[in-house]
């Protein structure tokens, strides 16, 4: 039987911060974000595998690490098996309990 794969939903905002963070890593050096998205992407391939794995930061969200990045998508898994992008951190700027 193959695993069940998690859909992903994500909002026009968390998606407008995704491409703000893409252009901050291409001003930092060229084709420095490519490789962000590349390891975006592949954070939401492990989530979609395995969202049950990654920390809790609250009662209902939780928090999984890119792999070369400093950053962290923060998210919920809906009752309809759907898993909620709430946000795309950098995880060295604000802490993140600022933010709830």
């Amino acid at each position: 039987m193959l695993p069940k794969v998690y859909q992903i939903r994500i909002s026009s905002a968390v998606k407008l911060d995704l491409i703000d963070l893409v252009q901050f890593y291409e001003n930092q050096e060229a084709g420095l974000g490519n490789k962000f998205i590349d390891d975006y992407e592949s954070t939401i391939a492990r989530l979609q595998q395995s969202p049950n794995s990654y920390f809790f930061v609250s009662d209902l969200l939780r928090r999984i690490p890119f792999s070369k990045f400093q950053c962290s998508i923060i998210y919920s898994i809906n009752n309809n098996d759907t898993i909620e992008i709430v946000m795309v951190k950098d995880m060295r700027s604000k802490p993140l309990k600022d933010f709830y």
